[in-house]
């Protein structure tokens, strides 16, 4: 289980300093039942600043934002292998590319560099977490990474009111993962804001037993303020997700 962790100075909400003690909480109710957690960070200022709040996570397994639908966001392998100096980078993230950029995909040079993201994720043996909300996706992705499916965890994100088929779809590649997201609640409500942090936490729950009914060996949950306040203080979510997953 990998969870979300923001920090936006901006917006909030802000988590330097609080880092250990998020995870901390996370784990002591996710242990004993027997899994394993990290946490994936977000980090919305410059790349100097990202790499500071980076090493908080010296003691934690870390999911790495390499490239997502947030305002095109991207880093290269220079920036992964400074990642990797100062924290345990354990899973490299592709978030929505597809699903938000389909129409530059196919540019050499966007090729380029998901060709050199596949090739680090194959030689250091950090695999790539690649999440989609779209199955429709699904075929162009298993074309791009033939010859690396070891290396890729393909994942599903629940942000799509179709849960039940997108696990389905989900069956074509070696590798599964699911990205349960409270955002679905967020859209199955008419996309009013609010409505992503009232999600009821078994549904979570329940999105996470039909991740592994699907044959999903990891998960990553996200937004943070769904599970926690602005002082990295876990709410009532958090307990009650992990109680409906027994």
């Amino acid at each position: 289980m990998f969870f979300h962790i923001k920090n936006d100075p901006a917006l909030g909400p802000v988590t330097v300093g609080k880092v250990t003690q998020i995870y901390s909480t996370i784990t002591k109710i996710a242990g004993p039942l027997g899994f394993s957690v990290g946490l994936e960070p977000q980090c919305v200022t410059s790349w100097a600043d990202q790499l500071s709040y980076l090493r908080e996570f010296a003691k934690i397994p870390v999911m790495l934002n390499v490239w997502t639908s947030d305002s095109n966001y991207s880093i290269d392998v220079g920036q992964i292998v400074q990642a990797m100096e100062v924290c345990p980078v354990k899973y490299l993230r592709f978030h929505e590319v597809m699903s938000y950029y389909a129409n530059v995909i196919n540019t050499p040079s966007i090729q380029s560099y998901i060709r050199s993201i596949l090739d680090f994720s194959k030689s250091y043996g950090v695999p790539l977490f690649w999440n989609e909300w779209d199955p429709g996706t699904y075929p162009a992705i298993a074309n791009i990474i033939r010859g690396y499916e070891d290396n890729v965890l393909v994942s599903f994100g629940t942000n799509n009111t179709a849960v039940q088929a997108g696990f389905q779809a989900l069956q074509v590649f070696k590798r599964k993962a699911a990205s349960i997201q409270s955002w679905y609640w967020f859209i199955l409500n008419g996309s009013q804001p609010g409505y992503e942090f009232t999600m009821p936490p078994a549904l979570m729950g329940e999105f996470t037993l039909e991740a592994s009914q699907a044959g999903c060996e990891l998960v990553q949950y996200e937004p943070y303020s769904y599970f926690f306040d602005g002082n990295g203080n876990p709410i009532f979510t958090l307990p009650a997700m992990f109680a409906a997953i027994g």
